[in-house]
């Protein structure tokens, strides 16, 4: 049975899951072997624009928006020239609200994402989950990136 943690429990339980993942071994060699795909940028984009998305929908969307725009500089370019037909891709992903604050966040950082979670949640549309993947995946980092349903314990 699953219980949901009290706030306090909770910072305590994340913090004990850092200190464990610190020493796990396989996530540097994932990072040494595949880190070349991965960049801070297109995590942003990957996992901001993934929230309430089936994979099968979202694959085709990103795949299509990093092909259009595989660079910050990029889409910062477009985003001045053409910002409807920018967010036009993302459509059929819903909540069009949440998707443009993660691509305006991307526009506006471009390739100064910065590295810490604290600074990444300051923009709008970027949580802590999202900074987290963005900290761990994008710059492979020590992270925990847990979403509610990682929250919750075992009986």
């Amino acid at each position: 049975m699953f219980q949901l943690l009290k706030f306090d429990s909770l910072q305590s339980e994340v913090k004990r899951l850092r200190r464990l993942y610190q020493g796990f071994p396989l996530e540097p060699v994932i990072w040494m072997r595949d880190g070349q795909k991965r960049s801070p940028y297109r995590i942003l984009i990957v996992m901001g624009l993934s929230t309430m998305v089936s994979d099968a929908v979202g694959l085709n969307v990103w795949t299509k928006f990093l092909s259009r725009y595989p660079s910050p500089d990029i889409l910062q370019r477009e985003w001045l020239r053409d910002s409807k037909n920018v967010l036009e891709i993302v459509r059929p992903l819903g909540q069009p609200k949440q998707r443009k604050k993660i691509i305006e966040a991307a526009v506006k950082l471009g390739a100064k994402i910065p590295s810490q979670v604290s600074q990444l949640t300051q923009h709008p549309g970027i949580g802590e989950t999202i900074a987290e993947k963005i900290v761990g995946y994008g710059f492979g980092k020590p992270a925990l990136p847990l979403d509610s349903h990682g929250c919750k314990l075992i009986d």
